[in-house]
C-alpha cells in the first residue's frame, strides 16, 4: 500500500504554485476542448503551447526560488544581528520579513522564538516554535535521504523542540511565585528537551545545549542527581561549555540544600557545597567576566558558611563568608545593577556582624528597585541587630 506524505505534497504544491495553476488551468481547457470537438479535432499546436507555457512558468518559478531562499536567509541573518545587539523590535520585524519571504522557513520561525523569548513574551514565543514543530522537517517530500538538504532540514526541527524546551522552562520560571504552580510546564520542558537529543545525531555542536536544556527540567523538578548527570553530559560533549558547569554548580547547591532537610550526614552535605564550588571555578576558567558564575560561587561559598557555621565550625564559616563577598564583589563588577549579588552580600557581612558594611549593601541593593521585599526586610533586620548590639556594649 503506497502511503502519501501530505504536508509534503502540500509543500511541493505551494512551492510550485503558480506551476500547478498554470497546469491545472491547461488540463481543463484541453478537456472542455475535447469534449467539443474530441481529441482528433484538436490543434496539436495548442496541445504544444500549453507545454510550452507550463514548461516556462516552471522555469521562472524555479528561478525565482534561489531569489528567494537569499532574501530569506538576508532578513534572517539581520534579524540575529539586531538579537545580538538587543534590538528585540528590529530583529522580530526581521524575522516576520524572512517568514513572510518564506512561510516554510522553520529556522525563522525559531528564531523569531528564541527573540520573543529573550524578551520575556513566553506565549506568543511558544505560538511561534509550535508552528515550526507542526510544519516537520522543512519541505520533506522533496528531501533526498542522506543529504545535506535532509540534515539541515532535521537539524532545524531539533532546534524547534530545543527551543520549546527552554521558552517552557523559562516561563515555569516566572509562575514560581504563583499559588497552585504545578508540575505540567516542567514535564513538557522534558519532554521537549528529550525530543531533541533523539533527534539530534552524535557529534552535532548542538546536542551539548540540549543535554543543559534536559538538565534544565530536571532541576526545575527537583531531580537533583538527574540534573547534574545531564549537565555533567554537556560538559562531556564540549568540555568549554561553561553554561553547563555553571548550571552542573547550580544544581549542587540545590542537593546540599535538600540534603541538610533530611538525616544526611554535615560532611557529605558541605562536601557537595565544595564540589558546587570546584564547578564553579571550571566555569571562571572559561568565562571569567561572567556575573552570573561569580554571583553562584557566592551563593555556594554563602550557604556553604552557614552550614559551617551550624555545626560550630565559626572560623571555617567565617572564612566562606569573606570568599562569598569577594565573589559577590566579582559579580558586581561585571554587572554592577545585579540586585542579588548586593542582597547576598550584604547578608554574608550581616553574619559576620558587620552591620555598617550590611546595610550599606543592603542600601545599594534598594537603589536598584526600592520595592524589592526581602532587600527592605534584610536592612530592616541588619539596623534592628546593629541597635541591639549597640545597647549590649553600652550596658556593658
Amino acid at each position: 500500500m503506497v502511503r502519501i506524505n501530505w504536508k509534503g505534497l502540500k509543500a511541493i504544491v505551494e512551492s510550485l504554485n503558480y506551476t500547478f495553476l498554470v497546469f491545472s488551468a491547461s488540463a481543463l481547457y484541453l478537456l472542455y476542448e475535447m469534449a467539443i470537438k474530441g481529441f482528433i479535432g484538436i490543434d496539436i499546436s495548442t496541445i504544444l503551447g500549453f507545454v510550452a507555457l507550463i514548461v516556462a512558468v516552471y522555469s521562472i518559478q524555479s528561478t525565482t526560488r534561489p531569489l528567494k531562499e537569499i532574501q530569506t536567509d538576508y532578513w534572517n541573518a539581520r534579524g540575529i544581528d539586531q538579537l545580538n545587539k538587543k534590538n528585540y523590535h528590529d530583529a522580530l520585524q526581521a524575522y516576520e520579513k524572512a517568514i513572510s519571504t518564506n512561510p516554510q522557513s522553520i529556522k525563522c520561525l525559531v528564531n523569531k522564538a528564541n527573540a520573543l523569548l529573550e524578551q520575556g513574551n513566553h506565549d506568543v514565543a511558544l505560538d511561534a516554535v509550535d508552528k515550526a514543530i507542526n510544519r516537520g522537517p522543512n519541505y520533506p517530500a522533496t528531501l533526498r535521504k542522506e543529504t545535506s538538504e535532509e540534515a539541515k532540514a532535521f537539524q532545524e526541527y531539533a532546534n524547534a523542540w530545543k527551543t520549546r524546551s527552554d521558552i517552557l522552562y523559562r516561563k515555569d520560571e516566572t509562575l514560581r511565585t504563583m499559588p497552585g504552580r504545578g508540575p505540567v510546564l516542567r514535564n513538557q520542558a522534558l519532554e521537549a528537551s528529550i525530543k531533541a537529543i533523539d533527534l539530534y545525531p552524535e557529534g552535532n555542536p548542538e546536542l551539548p545545549g540540549a543535554w543543559v536544556s534536559r538538565g534544565n527540567a530536571l532541576l526545575s523538578l527537583n531531580k537533583y542527581d538527574d540534573a547534574i548527570d545531564a549537565y555533567g553530559e554537556a560538559i562531556r560533549l564540549d568540555p568549554n561549555a561553561w553554561r553547563a558547569l555553571c548550571m552542573r554548580g547550580i544544581a549542587l547547591i540545590e542537593k546540599g540544600k535538600s540534603s541538610e532537610n533530611v538525616d544526611v550526614p554535615p560532611e557529605m552535605v558541605i562536601n557537595t557545597y565544595e564540589a558546587s564550588i570546584k564547578t564553579f571555578d571550571k566555569a571562571i576558567e572559561l568565562k571569567p567576566d561572567s556575573a552570573i558564575i561569580w554571583y553562584s560561587k557566592g551563593n555556594a561559598l554563602m550557604t556553604q558558611g552557614r552550614c559551617l557555621q551550624s555545626h560550630a565550625e565559626d572560623l571555617k564559616g567565617q572564612d566562606k563568608y569573606r570568599l562569598a563577598i569577594h565573589a559577590y564583589d566579582k559579580a558586581t563588577e561585571f554587572k554592577p545593577l545585579h540586585l542579588g549579588a548586593w542582597n547576598n552580600r550584604g547578608r554574608c557581612y550581616e553574619a559576620l556582624t558587620e552591620y555598617d558594611k550590611a546595610i550599606a549593601s543592603y542600601d545599594k541593593a534598594i537603589e536598584i528597585n526600592p520595592q524589592d521585599p526581602d532587600v527592605q526586610r534584610n536592612r530592616t533586620n541588619a539596623i534592628e541587630k546593629q541597635s541591639s548590639t549597640s545597647q549590649t556594649n553600652q550596658s556593658r
